[in-house]
């Protein structure tokens, strides 16, 4: 068993910890313990799933769950730039002004990937997206597994989990609604899909 000490972040249902033995990999574990393994398989197998699809914007996920004192959780890459500080989300650049060109066109990349290929993620946040400094460049990093085909609906039948073209709708509108909450224009491709 892990014992998890450098909390790095936390969100509404996970906390990101350093791991203990390796400084390139970060551990997550879910904070309500009666989601812990639904949500953390869920994410190692949308992983598995995307990898190949969705390459350089996804980190690295192990494929089994470890044991911690917080619970099991997942190992994860540990986003950390060439200075060796952890990378900043992309909230960070936006309340700093610093969304440039690169990260626009990344951001554009990335947006359509999943809509011509219909891969559904339904929480664009500003903080579910990472910018790594590497070699001189960035890389938009997107960090949230668990809202792959996961709509979060108010509907009784989530339907868009059956019916794509719904799916497709539904992810566009947060598309859009991402753009206008970083005060961003959002590509006017968007609507033709």
């Amino acid at each position: 068993m892990l014992l998890l000490k450098e909390l790095i972040n936390k969100g509404e249902s996970r906390a990101c910890y350093a791991h203990p033995y390796d400084k390139n990999k970060c551990i997550k574990v879910p904070l309500i313990a009666s989601r812990r393994n639904i949500e953390s398989n869920y994410e190692i197998k949308a992983y598995q799933e995307l990898k190949d699809k969705l390459g350089n914007y996804l980190v690295w996920h192990d494929t089994k769950l470890i044991d911690t004192d917080k619970g099991q959780g997942v190992i994860c890459e540990l986003l950390r730039d060439d200075d060796g500080k952890y990378a900043k989300n992309l909230l960070y650049y936006q309340q700093n002004r610093l969304i440039d060109t690169d990260i626009l066109a990344q951001l554009r990349q990335f947006f359509t990937l999943l809509l011509q290929n219909n891969i559904f993620f339904f929480d664009f946040n500003y903080k579910n997206f990472v910018i790594l400094h590497h070699n001189g460049k960035k890389q938009l990093k997107y960090i949230d597994m668990k809202s792959y085909r996961n709509p979060h609906s108010w509907t009784f039948l989530k339907l868009e989990k059956f019916i794509p073209c719904l799916a497709k709708s539904k992810m566009r509108r947060r598309i859009i609604r991402f753009y206008a909450q970083g005060q961003l224009n959002y590509p006017e491709y968007i609507s033709a899909f």
